[in-house]
């Protein structure tokens, strides 16, 4: 989906210029034209048309669930949407105008250079690895909100906002019963896309994509699994057992360390994706035979597991609060004024309502851009694939904001819900972290001092003591490698307005490296997309 005021495209209506590559419907009559991308939930009997209809009339669009983006032209104006949680992009700018479901479309008709960088969203970028709501790596290129109906030039209307309404049941089990049939008919839902098609879904080891597989096989879907298989994992050990345990084939899908071939597909598809990531990409061409994916995204994130003891009181100032607990290094990566318009940008969250709840709420926000859609399958496959996950189904996350907090925290409910439905399941370790997200609470501690433990020793000598070679996962070891082997394709330093260029260099750690690949990505992307950029070092 494309349009444009000023820039001539394939097709012409009433001054405005649109292209209709990637819509799944398009509706032109007489007084309008009607862009839509994605997919309706079809048990609703709602079809675009309707949603079309609807929308020359008013902008509540609340009735229509999917997952889904578009625009109409009418009356000279254009209105753009997105579905409840964002899964459909929608970039807008406004002067000139141009609209379109993809960053990089705005480059392919559209100059840009480093003036029309936006300092606050690249420092959001480089600490955080996404935007802050609506920003992006352009100032004036913002992401539609969720949830958000808009004409160009008025307010957005917001037509539904992830609020929570917790709701008191008679019993734990009951509510267990609720959400398994839930579950299921999201599984049903996602199914009826794709009736005689064959489900590819990646195992990590982890809980939210056993038992996605597991609703899967049980529905009586055609299920294939595969896991990304990097030197001998954790998580492919993890993902072998749960393969034989639910009688589904399983692929390795070994990840070389050099993703250097990939980066030009990488930045093409999603510039404001970290490069770190790319690794996932170079495994492509060995996915199994599939007509479409299912993951466990939205999964314990959804739950509460970002959810602590700290943000369930309300005392003190939000935004410090949230910079912790997103983890923002604590060295001054940008300038002081850049600095302070982040926590601005942070401090919006503070909506009058308990911490906890303006935390969850900058959480769907980062949702929005990164958990979801920039994970390998919803980001770089779901360009060749549909991508589901019954876990954004609408029904479920209604059901979850109706959770009361102390069953949120930490996973509680979550936890206890799959020791209910898939006992045998359960029984089998996650992956290898700091701990399993199934141990009690003593043993968590425990573990977790044992690998800051572990981490500090091979920090110091390079070496892992054998006593502590089982505790948590190699990844971060991996990670350090990964860096070192791609390092001379991806240190582009881009020397952009509010960022400490030298605080960035002086990164150490895994931690440390993970900014710096942040930081590299708007180094390339700038290389790509703007025509002046200056200031690269390799």
């Amino acid at each position: 989906m494309l349009i444009s005021r000023s820039i001539p495209l394939h097709n012409n209506f009433s001054g405005y210029y649109y292209d209709t590559s990637r819509c799944d419907e398009v509706i032109e009559e007489d007084d309008a034209v009607f862009l839509f991308h994605g997919w309706l939930y079809k048990d609703l009997d709602l079809t675009p048309r309707d949603l079309y209809a609807r929308l020359r009339t008013t902008h509540d669009i609340s009735q229509f669930k999917g997952v889904f983006c578009g625009a109409l032209i009418m009356n000279n104006d254009v209105t753009v949407f997105t579905d409840r949680l964002g899964l459909g992009d929608v970039f807008v700018q406004e002067d000139p105008l141009i609209v379109s479901d993809r960053f990089t479309e705005f480059f392919r008709i559209a100059e840009y250079t480093m003036d029309d960088l936006d300092p606050v969203g690249v420092a959001e970028f480089v600490m955080f690895e996404h935007c802050i709501k609506s920003r992006t790596f352009i100032e004036s290129i913002r992401l539609l909100p969720c949830g958000t109906v808009q004409t160009i030039g008025k307010e957005p209307y917001q037509y539904w906002d992830y609020a929570f309404s917790p709701k008191v049941r008679p019993s734990r089990k009951e509510a267990f019963e609720e959400l398994d049939g839930l579950f299921n008919h999201a599984i049903t839902r996602i199914r009826m896309e794709n009736p005689d098609g064959v489900f590819g879904i990646g195992l990590s080891g982890g809980l939210d994509s056993r038992i996605t597989a597991k609703y899967l096989k049980d529905r009586g879907a055609n299920v294939t699994t595969f896991v990304f298989d990097h030197n001998n994992s954790d998580a492919a050990r993890v993902s072998a057992k749960l393969a034989r345990v639910m009688g589904l084939p399983l692929k390795r899908l070994v990840i070389p360390d050099d993703f250097s071939s990939v980066l030009d597909a990488h930045m093409e598809y999603d510039p404001m994706y970290s490069v770190r990531n790319a690794a996932y990409c170079t495994i492509r061409d060995q996915l199994p035979q599939c007509d479409a994916m299912v993951t466990g995204f939205f999964g314990d994130t959804g739950f509460g597991s970002h959810i602590k003891a700290a943000e369930l009181t309300n005392d003190g100032d939000l935004a410090p609060k949230l910079r912790k607990r997103l983890d923002v290094v604590k060295t001054q990566l940008a300038e002081d004024d850049v600095v302070a318009r982040v926590d601005a940008d942070l401090a919006s969250y503070d909506i009058g309502k308990p911490h906890w709840q303006c935390a969850e709420r900058s959480e769907i926000d980062n949702r929005q851009h990164r958990f979801v859609k920039n994970s390998p399958s919803f980001h770089f496959y779901g360009r060749y694939l549909p991508t589901y996950s019954m876990f954004s189904d609408l029904d479920v996350v209604e059901f979850i904001l109706s959770l009361p907090v102390d069953e949120l925290y930490e996973n509680n409910f979550y936890h206890s819900f799959i020791r209910y439905r898939f006992p045998r399941l359960a029984r089998i370790r996650s992956e290898r972290r700091a701990y399993s997200l199934m141990d009690p609470s003593w043993a968590r501690h425990a573990k977790t001092f044992a690998l800051k433990v572990k981490y500090k020793i091979h920090e110091k000598t390079g070496v892992t003591l054998p006593i502590f070679r089982t505790i948590g996962y190699r990844d971060a070891f991996d990670f350090e490698r990964i860096y070192e082997v791609n390092k001379p394709h991806v240190s582009r330093e881009l020397h952009a307005p509010g960022l400490r260029i030298d605080a960035i260099r002086a990164l150490t750690g895994l931690r440390g490296n993970q900014v710096k690949y942040n930081y590299y990505t708007v180094g390339l992307f700038a290389e790509r997309y703007l025509h002046d950029a200056q200031g690269y070092s390799v």
